[in-house]
């Protein structure tokens, strides 16, 4: 899969976790929006494997209910949440990752991640 590819939910994930990879802090920030997003990136990371585990776009009632409890960034009808399970080095994460197509391709607005461990 091209790494460059915003066509889809999972193509912008895919090309993400190859810049984490690779430890391409442009190439991160070039699936964000704002693009000009604080991220700290100390070098490549170890991703041995990772899969989508769910996968949801939000309706009226997601965005309500995303918009109560998180102030930023607001969430969107159409957004979409995927759940992601990745090994990094020898831990299991789970990662939650909110995106939005803007101006024809999907951008990461959020994420949050924790360990499973």
């Amino acid at each position: 899969m091209n790494e460059g590819d915003l066509s889809s939910p999972e193509a912008t994930i895919s090309g993400y976790i190859e810049c984490l990879k690779k430890g391409d802090l442009s190439g991160i920030k070039a699936r964000y929006y704002p693009e000009t997003i604080q991220y700290t990136l100390r070098g490549p990371s170890v991703i041995r494997e990772y899969d989508i585990t769910n996968k949801r776009t939000f309706t009226q009632k997601e965005v309500d209910n995303w918009n109560k409890v998180a102030s930023r960034p607001r969430a969107q009808v159409g957004d979409v949440q995927m759940e992601v399970r990745e090994i990094i080095q020898d831990s299991t994460w789970m990662f939650s990752y909110v995106l939005r197509n803007i101006n024809d391709g999907w951008k990461l607005i959020s994420h949050s991640g924790w360990s499973m461990d």
